[in-house]
């Protein structure tokens, strides 16, 4: 986690609003289709790619509106840069080969 006075409030706050719209997309996503998805945090590169590329592919407003694209690329490098203060500061989910299929479905939304 990013240690206080290291990181700028606003940055620390829009991590924060970024990792909600995607634990509250995880949540809505457990409760319709079941399925048992770890923490951003708990999952290996594979796995975040994986549901990465559910989340940009689902995630909506709350009227039920998609995202636009700026907004979109933002809540991804919010909830990238939260796995980094979590333990994993080299991830890159825009570089990593391991997130390739990813950023052709990101790229193609």
């Amino acid at each position: 986690q990013a240690r206080k006075g290291a990181v700028p409030t606003k940055t620390v706050s829009d991590t924060k609003y970024c990792i909600n719209v995607f634990e509250e997309w995880r949540k809505y996503r457990r409760d319709v289709t079941h399925d048992s998805i770890p923490s951003v945090t708990q999952m290996t590169k594979e796995e975040i790619a994986h549901w990465l590329t559910r989340f940009v592919l689902e995630v909506r407003k709350k009227n039920g509106d998609v995202y636009p694209p700026n907004t979109l690329h933002h809540l991804v490098v919010g909830v990238m840069r939260h796995v980094r203060w979590s333990g994993q500061p080299n991830i890159d989910f825009l570089k990593d080969p391991e997130f390739a299929n990813f950023v052709l479905v990101f790229i193609g939304r």
